[in-house]
């Protein structure tokens, strides 16, 4: 039974999701599930062979608008770079054909791009106070590739694309991902011989590197919804206050009866309203 459709008749909560489809069996969900691997290369590797990236007119564009920001780059220190819309423009497309798959299952890493992409810090030495070689200038450059790359935004616009037609996007542990052999699970670091080449050195495996990431991907995802090992991560709710009122303070009598019919009558007006559009559904899943 799919939850899929064009159009979703109704909304799913990610209870009700993640339920559906750990109660499957792990031959079931290798027919349904796709496993993402995203780099500075290739954007987005798909593990069923297909990959996602900018074109070659996007990336030229992007290039010209890199020298252009360099040339006025004072005059533009308060502007939004243009370069933004054609990344925009690729993660939009590239998360609608991603969902329009026949897949009901989306597994990506869990990368924390924030860490990934701070400046490494300064090493001095201890006999003076010279500083060492941090290798700051090449990780500038990782950092601007990643940040190209837009790893975050395409697994946002995914999450959200996917949720409203009622499929699942999940995210899983990172660690070892490119060094793990997807068919025999061996997990060195020899196994990755280059950047775009993996040969695994126990069962002699060999493919692109991007590739076997992503059938990793997809293999660790399955594993965890088959464990039952997701769950929805809540979000955390503060407590709002009216203004002259003080937490732990009381209302009168009169004035907390009127308070809960007001919102009584407030619930039951927007449950009429949501009958008849449509809920913005999230679903992230980490662990």
């Amino acid at each position: 039974m799919s939850f899929s459709y064009e159009v979703a008749a109704f909304r799913l909560s990610e209870e009700e999701l993640i339920g559906h489809y750990s109660a499957m069996s792990e031959e079931s969900l290798i027919t349904i599930t796709h496993g993402m691997d995203r780099g500075v290369v290739v954007s987005v590797a798909v593990s069923d062979a297909t990959s996602h990236d900018f074109t070659s007119e996007q990336k030229q564009g992007l290039a010209r608008k890199e020298i252009r920001r360099k040339r006025y780059e004072r005059q533009m220190a308060n502007r939004i770079k243009g370069s933004g819309h054609v990344r925009y423009d690729f993660v939009h497309k590239t998360s609608r054909k991603i969902v329009d798959f026949d897949a009901e299952v989306f597994v990506f890493e869990n990368l924390n791009v924030q860490n990934m992409i701070r400046a490494p810090k300064p090493k001095q030495r201890k006999e003076n106070d010279k500083y060492l070689p941090n290798d700051a200038d090449a990780k500038a450059g990782l950092n601007k590739a990643i940040l190209e790359s837009a790893w975050d935004k395409t697994k946002l616009f995914t999450v959200y694309k996917a949720g409203r037609v009622n499929k699942l996007v999940i995210a899983v542990p990172p660690q070892g991902m490119s060094q793990e052999c997807s068919k025999c699970s061996h997990t060195h670091p020899d196994n990755r011989q280059t950047q775009a080449l993996f040969v695994c050195q126990n069962c002699g495996f060999t493919e692109n590197a991007d590739f076997n990431a992503s059938l990793v991907t997809k293999k660790k995802g399955i594993s965890m919804l088959v464990a039952g090992e997701l769950s929805v991560k809540q979000k955390k709710r503060a407590m709002r206050l009216k203004k002259k009122q003080q937490l732990g303070q009381e209302l009168p009598e009169g004035t907390r009866v009127e308070t809960e019919l007001s919102r009584t009558e407030s619930h039951a007006f927007r449950t009429h309203l949501s009958a008849n559009r449509e809920t913005r559904t999230t679903t992230v899943l980490t662990v």
